[in-house]
């Protein structure tokens, strides 16, 4: 049960959501559920798994779906149609305006770096994964290529390290760390170090997908809410 709930508050944390966690010990309260067997994991009153522990990653699947529906069903009631289902959106209030998602991609060279080359593939991909939670949320991903190809253009942007990439105009990763490029020591003739990436407690010359994934979720869902029990 323990490990469930830490779980749970840490796939909430890293997809930004605002949930209130309850943990339910009474039995009689869990058979109201029709729980047969514990763990079991909640959400807005409908059981979505039991007699496991899920992983952090299996929790978000679940949450970005909740979303994804509760958005599209917000989209038929603005298109004045019947929705059918008890999802409570027409208590949830529809932005207008889309949300838009910047993403900064900072590089030095895309012609002969691996980790730059592998970084724009990972944003690529990132996005093709989560087009459709973005659809249904709302949210408009801008993505802005910037080659930074001068001290001004350093100067200019905060560049600190290639790649980098900003989300909203925050850096994906506080931590700075960088390591030997051997594709770019062969461009320059010398040693170059460029950015590694930190995701889960490893070490990446390439940024996950899932992690900048993570980051785009957390922008999209930021002010929206979630219950977990």
């Amino acid at each position: 049960m323990q490990k469930l709930e830490a779980n749970v508050r840490e796939a909430v944390k890293e997809l930004g959501l605002k949930a209130t966690i309850e943990k339910v010990e009474d039995f009689k309260d869990i058979m109201a559920y029709g729980v047969m067997r514990t763990p079991a994991l909640v959400v807005d009153e409908q059981v979505k798994i039991m007699g496991r522990v899920p992983s952090v990653e299996d929790i978000k699947k679940i949450f970005i779906k909740k979303e994804a529906f509760i958005m599209g069903c917000c989209e038929t009631q603005r298109n004045n149609t019947c929705c059918s289902t008890s999802c409570g959106c027409e208590e949830q209030n529809y932005e207008a305006e889309k949300k838009k998602i910047i993403i900064d991609f900072m590089y030095l060279d895309l012609s002969i770096c691996t980790r730059c080359q592998g970084t724009e593939d990972s944003i690529e991909e990132a996005i093709e994964d989560v087009a459709k939670v973005l659809e249904l949320a709302g949210a408009e991903v801008v993505v802005n290529k910037i080659h930074i190809d001068s001290k001004e253009k350093a100067i200019q942007y905060r560049f600190e390290s290639s790649p980098t990439i900003r989300i909203n105009g925050k850096d994906i990763q506080l931590e700075m760390r960088e390591s030997l490029c051997e594709s770019c020591g062969d461009l320059c003739g010398d040693e170059v170090d460029c950015r590694v990436w930190v995701y889960r407690g490893k070490e990446y010359n390439v940024p996950p997908k899932a992690m900048i994934i993570d980051a785009i979720l957390r922008e999209v869902y930021s002010d929206k809410k979630s219950t977990v029990e």
